[in-house]
């Protein structure tokens, strides 16, 4: 996948108009790129110190959304900044492509190892019209719209480098859409930073210190149909993986391996594809100290 498709993309506008704008009066940019979709929104009332919903800061954030529901398609997100927060609206479409009316099962959890917000989405919730976004805002940096083996879609928020945060969630009505609202943690002295690159991410390890076995959590691009893991010190390759993936074209693709042991001390851990020669070409990397 290409830099652009990280790029700020469009909005499906008829949608737009309806998913937690804080008044008819608020001014709205759009910009148009050829593949993904998000709307600045600019105004002065601070939306997100509103209300008595608490905010958290880990674990699970709400259990949202009805029973049943006719929401098929993610069909927009929409990302709003405000003087001390920032809101990301997710609008859905219906099997008719019309705005959905009510959302399915679903539910907002805070990793607090990583810090990334994930959107676990009903089951009929299974296309979406962007995979992916870049916000580079102060608390939200990109949105990752992912797929996991089975197929299921969730939504993965990433904060800002060296950011806590603390999150709260709700659905609002007419037509339906899922809302977070995101603000400073409680502490602010956040040291980690999910590795990311155009073809991967991944969520954890988190910490440059860790013990065997340990689980790589992430996930690939659109697209792509193998992810290549290794783990070297300065002079040999003391684990190697080679990952089969489905290769969705939509959305990303989540994955996880375990190490089950190699060698203490400092290593690299390598997550991305090979070159021609067998050498790491695109991906992360990421040091960690064994023990």
């Amino acid at each position: 996948m290409s830099s652009r498709r990280l790029l700020v993309g469009f909005l499906i506008l008829a949608i737009l108009a309806a998913a937690c704008t804080p008044s008819g009066d608020t001014p709205v940019t759009t910009t148009e790129p050829s593949s993904t979709t998000s709307t600045t929104i600019t105004g002065d009332e601070d939306v997100c110190r509103s209300g008595d919903l608490p905010y958290t800061d880990s674990g699970l954030i709400a259990a949202l959304g009805e029973d049943d529901g006719d929401a098929t398609t993610i069909s927009s997100i929409q990302w709003d900044p405000h003087p001390t927060c920032e809101r990301l609206a997710l609008s859905f479409a219906s099997g008719s492509t019309a705005p959905a009316a009510t959302l399915g099962p679903a539910a907002a959890f805070l990793d607090a190892p990583s810090g990334v917000i994930v959107v676990e989405l009903p089951a009929e919730v299974d296309t979406t019209a962007l995979a992916d976004l870049v916000v580079e805002g102060e608390l939200i940096d990109r949105v990752y719209i992912v797929r996991s083996e089975t197929g299921a879609i969730s939504v993965h928020l990433h904060p800002a480098a060296n950011v806590d945060i603390a999150a709260r969630a709700f659905v609002t009505e007419a037509p339906v859409s899922l809302v977070l609202d995101v603000v400073p943690g409680r502490i602010g002295t956040r040291q980690v930073t999910v590795p990311t690159s155009e073809t991967v991410a991944i969520t954890s390890p988190t910490e440059d210190s860790t013990t065997y076995p340990f689980v790589v959590d992430g996930y690939a691009a659109p697209g792509l149909g193998r992810v290549d893991l290794r783990l070297s010190t300065s002079s040999v390759v003391a684990a190697e993986r080679t990952l089969s993936l489905t290769a969705y074209p939509d959305t990303w693709q989540s994955f996880s391996v375990t190490i089950d042991d190699g060698p203490s001390g400092p290593l690299e851990l390598f997550v991305g594809t090979l070159g021609p020669e067998g050498q790491p070409d695109t991906g992360v990397t990421q040091r960690l100290e064994l023990e």
